[in-house]
């Protein structure tokens, strides 16, 4: 495992003295008087009132072979774009930026290329004094972790292995869903409260001077940040973060409403009826057509397809949606279509499911349908996207959206028992819409494998960690590293039975089928 800090600052030299310490293979880049005191003296850095040397590499320079699994870029904002640009033709396939930035993550990425940047935050504080003896700590993990997640929001093999490393390294961290998001919730917190540090003759007191505190939130937050977040609203309302937000607040709701019922609320709210005097309560026929003369009479016009018809059509429509979906065609066989009655009781991610569902044209939902079936994952979905442009972002939101809205509304259906969809007809739909990782992956990786690289990771930290100096650590030594091994052999020889088994009964499935 190699890793490469860029940037000597507090926040690099901290995270490269306890990833050096780990036992990762750690370097550091550097530049400037930074980089001679280095180079003359070494990181050295405070460690319980004692003063340690990190067993790391300084480098003046980031050739383009020199591969990295992590490049952690720990730089300040403004030399963000001229980091990324020195790192653009080094071959490592993953660049931490450790920078908090309004920025778009998709400029970074038009400099170093797509897929590169895994965007994350530090959970670490300090100082560097005169000498260049590093002075610093990680901030507790209930105040600030460090904070990563890939921009997609999806978790990944990388991020699965930078969590790893942050484990082994002891550093606190947490893996989020949007990063963006988080980062400018962030600065929103960050801003004023600095303003005010700044603005205050006695910066412990800040905190207690009404008239400070006032000022930086209703002037230094409003002028400043609040021009500096104008895409928030882009973030906030786009597709997929809307249908995660829906879903999570219906999970925790304990609303639930006849399937009728809902049909009549959905299309008098589509029609600006106004239900609102009947509360939760279920709505009569009587009633609805009240509420619906009064609306016409209000608009002055008709309503097509009111009385009992609404809630008839709106039942139709969720049908023949949910037929697409569950079965790939508007109108399957008899014995396959959906079935769910006008009383069967919905729950409130049912209803998110149905709402976002109505909101699709049915030949749109087939042709979405159809594209994931034969593996298109971004075709149709452009035109879907809320924003006017087809950028890659806005194509994965979309996505990511869709994806949202069918595994978790089809995972509701096959957990409401009044809905006759079983949660195993529903996960055999799931998986074969959106197969796993394992099952796409060609080279069929063993989960075992996970294993080994931790037994690697411990013979290394053995290794680093337990000097053969006496004759005490020499007998422990030897213990721990022949127990390791041992295990190691006894894994490796699983995997190769469990390979010959897979032979055999891959050879007898040819045959049988000969």
């Amino acid at each position: 495992m190699r890793i490469l800090i860029y940037g000597a600052g507090v926040i690099g030299s901290l995270y490269a003295a306890l990833l050096a310490d780990a036992g990762y293979d750690t370097s550091i880049y550097a530049r400037g008087k930074r980089l001679e005191i280095l180079k003359n003296d070494g990181l050295l850095y405070k460690k319980n009132q004692d003063l340690i040397k990190a067993k790391i590499k300084i480098l003046e320079e980031v050739p383009d072979d020199d591969i990295y699994d992590f490049i952690l870029l720990t730089v300040r904002e403004n030399q963000l774009y001229e980091a990324l640009t020195e790192l653009k033709n080094n071959k490592s396939n993953t660049i931490v930026t450790m920078v908090n930035s309004l920025d778009s993550y998709k400029k970074w990425e038009d400099i170093v290329g797509t897929g590169r940047i895994l965007p994350a935050f530090p959970g670490a504080g300090g100082s560097i004094n005169d000498d260049g003896i590093l002075d610093a700590s990680l901030t507790p993990r209930i105040i600030q972790p460090t904070t990563f997640a890939e921009i997609s929001g999806n978790k990944s093999e990388r991020t699965k292995h930078f969590s790893k490393i942050l484990k082994h390294a002891r550093i606190p961290y947490q893996e989020v869903k949007n990063m963006h998001m988080w980062q400018l919730c962030h600065l929103a917190m960050v801003v004023p409260i600095a303003d005010a540090y700044y603005e205050a003759d006695c910066s412990e007191r800040a905190g207690r001077d009404w008239k400070i505190m006032k000022k930086t939130e209703l002037v230094q937050f409003k002028e400043e940040y609040e021009s500096a977040v104008r895409n928030v609203d882009e973030i906030i309302n786009n597709p997929y973060t809307a249908i995660l937000l829906k879903y999570k607040k219906a999970e925790e709701s304990n609303y639930c409403i006849k399937f009728r019922q809902y049909a009549l609320r959905y299309w008098g709210q589509l029609h600006g009826v106004d239900f609102s005097e009947f509360g939760d309560k279920d709505i009569t026929v009587d009633e609805f057509n009240h509420a619906l003369s009064m609306a016409q009479i209000e608009k002055k016009t008709d309503f097509e397809g009111g009385g009992g018809n609404a809630e008839n059509n709106i039942i139709d429509q969720i049908k023949r949606r949910l037929n697409v979906i569950l079965f790939g065609v508007v109108k399957p066989e008899d014995d396959r279509k959906i079935k769910i009655g006008k009383d069967a009781m919905l729950s409130a991610s049912n209803i998110v499911f149905f709402d976002e569902l109505l909101k699709i044209d049915v030949r749109d939902l087939q042709k979405i349908i159809d594209d994931r079936e034969r593996g298109n994952i971004t075709g149709l979905q452009r035109i879907h996207a809320s924003a006017g442009s087809c950028e890659r972002n806005e194509e994965r939101w979309v996505d990511d959206y869709y994806r949202e809205l069918i595994v978790r509304g089809l995972c509701s259906l096959g957990e409401n028992p009044k809905i006759k969809v079983s949660l195993r007809d529903v996960q055999d739909r799931i998986d074969s819409l959106y197969p796993s990782e394992e099952e796409n992956d060609s080279s069929e990786e063993f989960e075992g494998w996970e294993v080994m690289e931790w037994l690697g990771d411990e013979l290394h930290f053995c290794e680093v960690n337990y000097p053969q100096t006496s004759l005490v650590n020499r007998v422990t030594y030897d213990r721990i590293l022949k127990a390791l091994v041992e295990c190691k052999e006894k894994i490796e020889d699983c995997v190769e039975e469990l390979d010959n088994i897979k032979c055999i009964m891959e050879g007898s499935r040819e045959e049988s089928k000969g």
